[in-house]
């Protein structure tokens, strides 16, 4: 069993998931209704994960209650379920120490799926991408793969050419941590949900051969 807490703000919410989780080998320590007492149950419990709701439209940014997590618990692996959908606020949550970013609208399954890949290590992000108005699909994706680094760049390049992670890891010189981050990034920048969903993404539009030239290989 792994031991997680979770916010238990929302009663009726909160019993139904313990539920769920119960049955896929989880055991809920606790569900503290108030953010501070989250935090004083992360400290006491040390649990191996903990789900925290952050509601936007009450709460400041997300960044402080990961920061108060983090240091409650340094090696308890953090699961944010926000309503914010902004990205700079992913990017405050995730550079505070949060593993996993979900929004409120993710589907009962994407949750069960997004706490197994953070117990193997990965980076998570799910959130809605919507197009932008009067854009074409083509248009638009092009405007999301723009937003990639460099490196994110590299990485896709050998997604595409089959590279698991430990190989892009041994080819680009960067642990395998920092791999998954990446590759999650890819993933969130793009509006997908998988490294299938990304490279069928990049061939459709030829993504690679339209990337700014001043990230080309060479």
């Amino acid at each position: 069993m792994v031991d997680i807490v979770m916010s238990g703000e929302r009663a009726l919410f909160t019993d139904l998931l313990g539920s769920v989780l119960t049955d896929h080998g989880y055991r809920v320590v606790c569900a503290p209704a108030r953010h501070d007492l989250l935090v004083d149950a992360v400290s006491s419990h040390r649990p191996r994960m903990v789900l925290a709701d952050h509601l936007s439209d009450r709460e400041q940014e997300p960044g402080s209650l990961v920061r108060r997590l983090r240091r409650a618990g340094p090696g308890t692996a953090i699961i944010l379920v926000s309503s914010d959908h902004r990205r700079s606020s992913v990017e405050v949550a995730l550079g505070a120490g949060a593993n996993a970013y979900l929004h409120t609208s993710s589907a009962l399954d994407t949750l069960l799926q997004s706490l197994r890949r953070v117990r193997s290590g990965e980076v998570v992000i799910n959130i809605p991408r919507p197009l932008t108005a009067g854009r074409s699909e083509a248009a638009e994706v092009q405007r999301l793969a723009n937003e990639l680094t460099a490196r994110e760049w590299q990485c896709l390049e050998l997604l595409l050419d089959g590279v698991s992670t430990a190989q892009i890891s041994a080819r680009l010189g960067i642990g395998t941590v920092t791999v998954r981050s990446h590759v999650q990034s890819i993933l969130y920048k793009l509006g997908v949900h998988s490294r299938l969903e990304a490279t069928s993404l990049a061939v459709r539009y030829d993504l690679l051969a339209v990337r700014p030239h001043a990230v080309r290989a060479g």
